[in-house]
């Protein structure tokens, strides 16, 4: 349920436009509603609850896009953290605004007013450290396979880990890079002193040589870059337990072990001449590379992250990879068997063992047929090798690119919400390391709520791409955006039954639709020809099927919290009636 093929379990968690406002939320929400409080109070809906009720609208205004769009850049969200949850919010981010975009203001051709909206977060605490804060809970719901990724993208959640990330958490992490690069750096300067090193010499006679004091220093850098990150990786065990036990942890785990390990080796001058010590650099300096690859995934100036790929792909490609095995294995034994006359020509083919790593070697069916015909048994070697390069290299090879160019479409997709995820991971493993002394000299950091402002997307004055040419009588296939589109840098908002599809489908009925085709009938055949629209149309007609149904069911929330006696309604409509 919670591995990267998740569907989002809560629908469309795109949900900022269906948020309550302030006053509808006050009853159940009350200003000192704590994490603590919503997990026991609610604990059977936590989820649909912080959907729901997480975030509430204080209100919307407008303001000068000179302002509105440098201080926001290519972020979707604004955030602050504050000790109130009602204040004067316009006041309040006008000054932010001009704080935050004055500085980077740029004339833009003219000037326009853009319309934002102000959120906050309704649960006190939200933005509270380890198991206080909102994060963490969710986190290991998440661990236990109990949720999917898509609640980090709920509103309440999106804006938490937005808060944390700009405020302190992304500026951990590049000193978390800058230590993991001091520590690959040092490991890469000790590999290469250490090559030409001489093995038998005690480490008293490695310092009095140049090279000897290199290595040894390189190596000793390589621990202190190491030690925050063992620190850290205590510092999560101490707060999930069992439950931090999962594939990159358990090599991060080994990362550590393994350069423990060449250091204990090299400086206690144990087994230099064996190749265990050979053996850990070989491990240790490919670790090292795909540890670096974990630091992009929370970035988004990297716009693609390999080791969720690689997770994604071996997933996909297990139950393949293994057959693929199987048959490679029973090849290998065909050819021994075939070849057992042959073994001082064909010494490949000589063992088992070595059969199979020719397999290997000739997986994608570059199998050559000459010398298979000057064996004693050219018939049958020659047709084990032609089946060989049909099933493995025609047929196999290229089930296992399909499988491959699959998993790495799947993990591109949510590519959003998946970093939302790695964000929030960061971000707890920073704070569940953190001395009690940091949160005292900080405190902004983890403000009782948080305030959040968004640009209307629907409000904004742009260009609808699907449309371009609606006005001059033609249907145009509709390209519609995902939910992820960012308003900023994707050129139109959602489209959910516009009023230009509304025009369109006039043009086609023959009443008027003559701007330029002149019939209503040029219209009828104009859209069968743009072939694309009718799927476009069968989307958006769904979108708005399942917005009508979302609506009649807060319809039915709120009359169920009325709780109007029956016939107080048909009553008052009488008296309306009668009055009139």
């Amino acid at each position: 349920m919670s591995g990267d093929n998740s569907e989002p379990l809560l629908g469309d968690v795109e949900s900022w436009g269906n948020q309550p406002t302030i006053e509808e939320v006050e009853d159940d929400v009350t200003e000192y509603c704590s994490v603590d409080e919503l997990l026991v109070k609610h604990h059977t809906r936590v989820l649909r609850y912080v959907q729901e009720k997480g975030v509430a609208l204080l209100g919307e205004f407008e303001e000068e896009d000179n302002l509105v769009f440098p201080a926001f850049a290519e972020a979707q969200l604004l955030c602050f953290g504050a000790d109130d949850r009602k204040l004067d919010y316009e006041t309040e981010w006008r000054k932010r605004l001009k704080e935050a975009g004055g500085k980077r203001a740029k004339l833009g051709g003219w000037s326009n007013k853009v319309a934002v909206e102000a959120f906050v977060v309704t649960i006190r605490g939200a933005a509270a450290p380890d198991s206080r804060g909102l994060l963490q809970p969710l986190l290991k719901r998440y661990q236990a396979k109990r949720c999917s990724y898509a609640v980090f993208a709920l509103p309440a959640v999106q804006a938490v880990i937005h808060f944390k990330w700009t405020t302190y958490a992304r500026r951990v992490l590049m000193v978390e890079l800058f230590l993991f690069l001091l520590w690959l750096i040092s490991f890469n300067v000790f590999t290469i002193a250490f090559q030409d090193e001489d093995l038998g010499s005690s480490l008293h006679d490695l310092l009095r040589t140049a090279r000897g004091r290199v290595t040894v220093a390189a190596e000793i850098m390589a621990l202190v870059g190491m030690a925050p990150f063992l620190l850290l990786e205590v510092g999560t065990i101490s707060a999930y337990g069992f439950g931090w036990l999962d594939l990159w942890n358990s090599l991060d785990m080994l990362t550590y072990c393994t350069q423990i390990g060449v250091t204990i080796c090299h400086l206690g001058r144990f087994w230099t001449k064996s190749d265990l010590l050979t053996t850990l650099l070989v491990i240790q300096s490919i670790l090292l590379v795909f540890r670096l690859q974990w630091y992009t995934q929370a970035l988004q100036t990297v716009r693609m992250a390999y080791l969720p790929i690689i997770k994604e792909v071996w997933v996909s490609l297990r139950p393949a990879f293994f057959l693929m095995l199987l048959v490679m294995w029973g090849y290998a034994t065909a050819f021994c068997c075939a070849l057992r006359n042959d073994q001082e020509a064909q010494e490949e083919y000589s063992s088992i063992i070595t059969s199979f790593l020719s397999m290997f070697e000739h997986q994608y069916g570059d199998v050559e047929l000459t010398p298979m015909l000057k064996t004693k048994s050219p018939i049958i070697a020659t047709s084990l090798a032609v089946s060989y390069i049909f099933v493995q290299g025609t047929i196999i090879i290229n089930v296992l690119l399909g499988i491959v160019l699959a998993s790495i479409e799947r993990a591109s997709q949510n590519e959003g919400m998946k970093m939302l995820l790695n964000q929030a991971k960061i971000i707890d493993e920073i704070e569940s390391t953190l001395p009690s002394w940091v949160e005292k000299r900080w405190p902004h950091w983890f403000p009782p709520f948080v305030h959040i402002l968004r640009i209307i997307p629907e409000k904004l004055d742009r260009v609808e791409q699907d449309a371009l040419w609606s006005l001059m009588g033609r249907d145009e296939p509709q390209a519609l955006q995902s939910v992820t589109s960012n308003p900023l840098t994707n050129g139109h908002p959602r489209h959910t039954g516009s009023a230009d599809l509304q025009e369109q489908g006039s043009g086609g009925e023959g009443d008027g639709g003559q701007e330029e085709g002149g019939q209503g009938e040029g219209g009828g055949e104009g859209r069968e020809q743009a072939g694309p629209v009718a799927p476009s149309l069968q989307k958006q007609m769904a979108a708005m099927q399942r917005q009508m149904e979302r609506q009649e069911r807060l319809l039915q929330r709120m009359c169920a919290q009325l709780a109007l006696p029956q016939g107080a309604g048909s009553a008052r409509g009488r008296e309306g009636l009668d009055s009139s």
